[in-house]
This record gives C-alpha cells, sequence and structure tokens, in this order.
C-alpha cells in the first residue's frame, strides 16, 4: 500500500511539471507572508473556485502550476476577485503571485519530504522485506513491485528541487502554510 502523503506528493510533482520555478531571484520572508495573506483572503471564495473548475473542466493534470492556474482564470469572472486579492497583498499583478505561489509550495513539498523521508524510507524497506518474504507471488511480480516502488521514490527524490533560500523562506511559516493549503497527506480535501 501506497502512503497517502507519497501519492499526494506524486500527484504535486506532476503538477509542478512545467511550472516557472527557475526564477533569478529567491523568495523573500515577505513574500511568503504576502502569500499567505492572499491565501487567507481568497479562502471565502473556495466555491467559486471550485465551481469554475468544475465549469471549465480544468482537471489536476492541466493545473501542473499556479501560473497556468491564472492563464486558465483570465477572461473568467473569478479572475478580477483574485486579482484584487493578489494586488492587495502587495504583488505587481498575478504573473508574479504565480510565481512566487509556485515557488512557495516547491519548497513546502521539499521540506515536508526532508521531514518524513526516514519515515519513507522504513516503509519503503518494510514492504520490500514482506515482498521477497511472500509466497503468493512470482519472481516476476516481485520485481514489478520492486520496480514500483523504486520509482516512487527516484519520483520523491526529484522532487527535492526547490532551492536552499527558498526553503529558508518557507521554513518559518511551513505549518501556516499546511494549514490554509489544507497540505496534510489527506488526497480529499487538499486544494493544491
Amino acid at each position: 500500500m501506497i502512503h497517502p502523503l507519497v501519492k499526494y506528493l506524486t500527484v504535486m510533482l506532476l503538477l509542478l511539471l512545467g511550472s516557472s520555478l527557475a526564477t533569478a531571484q529567491n523568495l523573500t520572508d515577505r513574500q511568503v507572508r504576502n502569500f499567505i495573506a492572499t491565501m487567507e483572503e481568497l479562502k471565502p471564495l473556495e466555491s467559486e473556485l471550485d465551481a469554475f473548475e468544475a465549469e471549465t473542466g480544468i482537471d489536476d493534470q492541466e493545473w501542473r502550476s499556479m501560473t497556468n492556474v491564472i492563464e486558465a482564470m483570465r477572461g473568467h469572472q473569478i479572475y478580477g476577485k483574485v486579482d484584487r486579492a493578489i494586488r492587495k497583498h502587495g504583488f505587481k499583478d498575478s504573473g508574479e503571485w504565480a510565481q512566487v505561489a509556485d515557488k512557495v509550495i516547491a519548497a513546502m513539498i521539499t521540506l515536508e519530504i526532508a521531514n518524513q523521508r526516514p519515515q519513507y524510507q522504513a516503509e519503503m524497506e518494510a514492504t520490500l522485506a514482506e515482498l521477497e518474504a511472500s509466497d503468493f507471488m512470482t519472481a516476476e511480480q516481485k520485481a514489478q513491485m520492486r520496480a514500483m516502488m523504486e520509482q516512487s521514490m527516484s519520483a520523491i527524490a526529484a522532487m527535492q528541487n526547490a532551492p536552499e533560500a527558498d526553503q529558508r523562506a518557507v521554513r518559518p511559516h511551513l505549518q501556516k502554510l499546511k494549514d490554509i493549503m489544507n497540505f496534510d497527506g489527506d488526497d480529499e480535501d487538499d486544494d493544491y
């Protein structure tokens, strides 16, 4: 069984592919605080944002980054409300906010993986030991399962790509960010 947080983080890797994480400047504490303030202000719009998602038919694969989310919103009635909240909290425009959001999320994932890695490693080793001891699987099935687990661990390692400076900016705010974004490893209620 794959740990729910591993599944969540794998989805996040897919969401972050193609995002504009490689900007020249590192995150600042002020940017992280402004991002949090924006997310708090957007919380009351959650039902409207859910309606936008349902109306447009956008799925998780299409929402690769906050940059893509903002682009998808342009021209929709919700965009004005979102853009006002973004500008109110010190961002010059929604594009700048989206780049900061992508970097904050990447740093969150990197920090969370680093915090959980020993647990994942222990779970993977225990699962591999059970797999090897199983009398109910063929050697071929065991090899396939082992390969899938190795791919999962590789995906987790690949997600640890946020610059150290971004991690330092996010670290003091990690719990607040996890709370505001429902980032708890439970797939059902996560916003991102």
